[in-house]
């Protein structure tokens, strides 16, 4: 697995573990962050990388700080 895909692995799993936690759909977070359910799905899956302003609505949407939340976008030998 590619570095990039490890962060992206790392990032989809904290949104799906929370939607999880919270009982909250794609298509619930997609509405929130003002993107389509097909563009949220591509992020929750991997397949897309949010820009900084859709990461920030990300997570204030489903409640985890932008700054814990950006960190898992690093690799660990970066922090």
């Amino acid at each position: 697995m590619s570095v990039k895909n490890c962060e992206t692995a790392r990032f989809t799993k904290i949104i799906k573990q929370v939607l999880d936690e919270q009982e909250c759909s794609q298509s619930w977070l997609a509405r929130k962050c003002g993107l389509t359910s097909a563009a949220m799905n591509r992020i929750v899956q991997g397949k897309a990388i949010p820009n900084v302003f859709t990461l920030y609505s990300i997570s204030n949407a489903i409640g985890v700080d932008f700054t814990d939340f950006e960190l898992s976008l690093v690799g660990d030998d970066e922090r």
